[in-house]
């Protein structure tokens, strides 16, 4: 895998460190935009969703190097999340063009490394996207590294006029080191080939289809040093909102695998002021089970065993609409993502024991004034989540809703002709709008005790956030370089479930630091 990773990220350098003599920017490059953080969040996610649209950019080529850095530390977290983060990541991303030959390439390698401090009952790989709970557990506080490697590559070829055809790679490793026995090393691999093709219906209305294969695959490694009889050297695995059941053979390998096609659909409209809307399908099985290995250990294995299934099935929305005018421009974009899911445990026959259902809804609105320096950019984002989660085995049940604000803007202004500073505050608040926690016959289980009441206290508690950032630019013929420094504090307003078993108070805090170098050339 370390060598494949190598191999794409020398093969992702060149593309953003080689420029093409026939390349050919639509509008001014957006090495030379002072305002190029509009174009390059949700709208390029937007183009980036299928990839035959990435032939519709037309927001001028780049190539970017970002360097960043952070931590965050503080006591307003969820028991099995840890009291503090520290990370390091490094990102190269480029869209290049060959107009004359009809190829448009977009590119971005990623690579994390962070370290983690104080969790418990954590073994250390990531929560689950589909609201899968099966995972597995230990009481024994842990500290942890993670490494993250990352790439996304889209190559795009337009055939005539009227269609463009497309294929896209993403590709994720993580490797997740649990520092403190019991140990842990959990691999965790996610690619996902994406074919995709558009067709203009007329100059400015494209239609585009698309269909990808998703793969993901997991293995953890024990290795429990002092393993023994105490309640906190035990290694569990979570079986919902029930109970976890304990695991008494390290010898044996557990595995999780995953796999699903994917549908996509798109639409795009206009040339100025823009319309697009698409929509992306799946179901899929996330399968964990034991493989038992002959001796030595870590030979090919003899046989398997089924532990645990979760289906599911996966529908996202997006949408957006610019408006482009000579001394403002507006770019609204709604995201919408659904996911239901039945977990089953394996006795012979697949017995039900969870059920999941999950809404996100995520509405931003941004505001460019090119010409301004109060309110140069601003920007409005809403946060709509609703998450339903019963347990079959013992009847408990969380519920809730929860809606968050969040508001952004500032000044900026030019020092000279080439160095330019801004200035940007930001705050958000988030609200419980309800919220159930029926326990039934699992008040007394483990898991209600450590687990559940946490996860109600921490995602019902009210919290508003403050910060801002200090962005320095400095633009030359031939690069832009940005250096921003960001700082955010979090404090809950309203703890609205409180018990014995709960960590969350009104006591609790969390503060962001944050550091970024960033180059476009």
């Amino acid at each position: 895998m370390k060598n494949l990773l190598l191999i794409l990220f020398f093969v992702q350098s060149i593309v953003v460190l080689s420029k093409a003599s026939d390349t050919t920017n639509v509008r001014l490059s957006l090495v030379h935009d002072p305002n190029r953080e509009f174009y390059l969040k949700e709208q390029l996610d937007v183009y980036k969703f299928l990839p035959s649209n990435i032939g519709l950019w037309d927001n001028g080529d780049y190539s970017a190097i970002f360097v960043k850095g952070g931590t965050d530390q503080g006591s307003f977290k969820l028991i099995d999340e840890f009291d503090k983060n520290e990370q390091f990541s490094f990102k190269s991303e480029s869209v290049q063009s060959f107009e004359k030959a009809g190829w448009r390439f977009y590119g971005n390698f990623t690579f994390n490394i962070s370290d983690h401090e104080k969790a418990d009952w954590n073994l250390g790989y990531q929560k689950s996207e589909i609201g899968n709970p099966f995972r597995l557990i230990t009481e024994r506080t842990g500290d942890f590294n993670v490494k993250h490697y990352g790439l996304n590559g889209i190559m795009n070829k337009k055939l005539g006029e009227k269609i463009s055809l497309a294929l896209g790679i993403v590709y994720s490793g993580d490797l997740y080191f649990r520092l403190r026995d019991t140990r842990n090393e959990f691999y965790n691999v996610k690619t996902e080939i994406n074919g995709s093709f558009s067709y203009a219906i007329t100059k400015s209305k494209h239609m585009s289809l698309g269909l990808s294969f998703y793969y993901k695959k997991g293995s953890p490694q024990f290795s429990n040093t002092f393993f023994g009889t105490e309640p906190d050297q035990k290694l569990n695995f979570n079986e919902g909102l029930g109970d976890f059941s304990e695991i008494d053979n390290l010898s044996n390998q557990y595995y999780l695998t995953n796999k699903n096609p994917k549908y996509y659909v798109g639409y795009f409209s206009g040339i100025r002021n823009k319309f697009s809307i698409a929509y992306s399908l799946y179901s899929g099985d996330e399968l964990w089970e034991n493989r038992i290995y002959s001796e030595p250990i870590d030979s090919v294995y003899q046989s398997h065993e089924e532990l645990y299934k979760y289906e599911y099935l996966s529908q996202e929305i997006i949408s957006s609409y610019l408006i482009d005018k000579s001394n403002y421009k507006v770019f609204n974009f709604l995201s919408a993502k659904y996911i239901n899911g039945t977990g089953y445990r394996y006795r012979g026959f697949y017995e039900k024991t969870y059920i999941y259902d999950g809404l996100n809804i995520k509405a931003t609105s941004q505001l460019l004034r090119p010409n301004s320096s109060f309110f140069n950019l601003s920007k409005l984002t809403l946060d709509y989540e609703n998450v339903s989660k019963k347990g079959m085995l013992y009847a408990n049940q969380i519920d809730y809703t929860n809606i968050t604000t969040n508001i952004r803007t500032g000044y900026s202004f030019k020092l000279n002709t080439s160095n330019k500073l801004a200035f940007n505050i930001d705050g958000s608040y988030k609200y419980n709008l309800s919220y159930k926690h029926d326990v039934v016959a699992a008040a007394q289980r483990r898991y209600t005790e450590v687990f559940a009441h946490n996860e109600v206290a921490y995602h019902t508690t009210n919290y508003y956030t403050i910060g801002g950032e200090i962005k320095w630019l400095k633009q030359s013929q031939k690069m832009g370089t940005e250096l921003l420094v960001k700082y955010r504090y979090l404090t809950p307003t309203d703890v609205k479930f409180i018990n014995q078993y709960s960590i969350i108070s009104d006591k609790n805090y969390r503060y962001y630091w944050e550091a970024c170098l960033n180059f476009y050339f």
